[in-house]
């Protein structure tokens, strides 16, 4: 979401609900803590209403994979929409780092791009924030989809094009629901400021769940 720069017990978990698995917690051979190729939808709801979706598709490639992203919420009132974003994005990751990435933002009618591209060993990263340089092991804030953005050295705001510093709150187990299932989760903590943080869980490194706050405004997500 806008500016959240930093946030199995032997269950199976139905297939769709884990990024389209061939066998549930299967990872790719060399590839970092990631889901294996497919795609997750998420529920977005706020205050107990279903605003939304987020939808995650990775797409592997022989050096690497795709990962597209895309946002869609609306809040209503009296079946009117008093709020709408709209997110797409896409990122190619090479090596197990994200090398490319295109991005298009409409926050209410107010639309931005992002651009970032591998360069002498940076990312060239461009928003309307400005340009900056970034290292490489640098994630868009939108990787919650990949366990290792809790480690990444720097988050890209996905909207703004802002670099800043992913904060941890620390690793711990959960016994959680997902799915209609108990499963045995990790979760984390993250933050990038005060009213941009959240919480988000992974079972056998997949993403399966998350909590966010940004705006004032909290977010739940439910896989679909």
């Amino acid at each position: 979401m806008r500016r959240l720069t930093s946030a199995a017990g032997g269950v199976v978990i139905p297939r769709r609900g884990l990024l389209g698995l061939a066998a549930a917690g299967l990872l790719w051979p060399g590839r970092p803590a990631m889901a294996a190729p497919g795609g997750v939808t998420f529920r977005v709801f706020r205050k107990g209403q279903d605003i939304g979706t987020h939808q995650v598709t990775l797409t592997p490639s022989p050096d690497g994979f795709a990962v597209d992203v895309k946002i869609e919420l609306a809040v209503k009132l009296a079946m009117i929409t008093v709020f709408y974003y709209r997110q797409t994005a896409r990122d190619i990751w090479r090596d197990g780092k994200l090398v490319s990435a295109d991005y298009r933002t409409d926050d209410d009618g107010k639309v931005s791009v992002l651009k970032v591209r591998e360069s002498k060993g940076l990312l060239r990263v461009d928003g309307s924030a400005g340009s900056a340089d970034a290292p490489l092991g640098t994630m868009t804030d939108l990787a919650f989809w990949n366990e290792s953005i809790v480690d990444a050295p720097r988050v890209v705001d996905s909207q703004t094009g802002e670099v800043g510093v992913m904060r941890t709150g620390g690793r711990a187990s959960e016994r959680i629901t997902v799915a209609g299932r108990e499963v045995d989760a990790v979760r984390y903590s993250v933050s990038g400021s005060e009213d941009r943080r959240g919480t988000v869980w992974y079972v056998d490194r997949q993403w399966v769940k998350a909590s966010f706050v940004t705006r004032g405004e909290a977010l739940e997500y439910v896989l679909a």
